[in-house]
C-alpha cells in the first residue's frame, strides 16, 4: 500500500500540489530576471525530486509533486498567471494543503510542512534577486515564513 492509498483524491491533490503553490508564491516576492526566474524554476524541481525528508509519505508526495500530471493540473486550473496574480493564485492552494496537513500526526506533519518549504527555500537560494546583495532577500524570507505559517494554521 502506498502512502498515497491514505488519502482521498482531494486530500491528496492539496498536498501534491503544495509544492508548485509554493513556488509560485515564492516566485511573485523575487526579481531574479529571466535567467535567474529559470534558475529558480530549476531549483524547485530539483528540491522537488530530491527530498531532504526520506519517509515513505515524503517520498510519494515528492514523486506526485513532480510530475508532470500535477504540475499540467494546476496550470490548467490556473493558467499563466502574471506576477502581481500569482500569490493570491497561490494562497488558495496553500490553504486547501493545511486543511490536510492538520488531520497528520504531528511527526507526518511537520515532514510535509519541511518539505516544502525546502522547496521554496530553494527557490529563494538559486539566485540573488536584481540589487540585493544577499542570496535570500529579505521579502523572500517574509514569503518563506508566510508559507510555513500558512501551511501549519489548518
Amino acid at each position: 500500500m502506498s502512502e498515497r492509498d491514505r488519502f482521498d483524491d482531494d486530500s491528496w491533490r492539496s498536498l501534491a500540489e503544495a509544492p508548485y503553490f509554493a513556488v509560485m508564491a515564492m516566485l511573485s516576492t523575487g526579481n531574479a530576471g529571466p535567467i535567474g526566474l529559470f534558475k529558480e524554476v530549476r531549483a524547485a524541481g530539483k528540491a522537488t525530486k530530491h527530498p531532504k525528508d526520506g519517509s515513505a509519505l515524503i517520498r510519494d508526495l515528492s514523486a506526485a509533486a513532480g510530475s508532470s500530471k500535477v504540475q499540467r493540473e494546476v496550470q490548467g486550473r490556473v493558467g499563466s498567471p502574471s506576477k502581481d496574480e500569482m500569490l493570491p493564485t497561490a494562497m488558495p492552494g496553500l490553504h486547501a494543503a493545511a486543511k490536510t496537513i492538520a488531520t497528520l500526526p504531528p511527526d507526518e506533519a511537520d515532514a510535509v510542512v519541511g518539505f516544502v518549504v525546502d522547496v521554496s527555500r530553494a527557490v529563494a537560494e538559486a539566485v540573488a534577486d536584481k540589487g540585493e546583495s544577499e542570496k535570500v532577500s529579505a521579502a523572500e524570507e517574509d514569503m518563506l515564513q508566510t508559507i510555513e505559517n500558512t501551511l501549519r494554521s489548518g
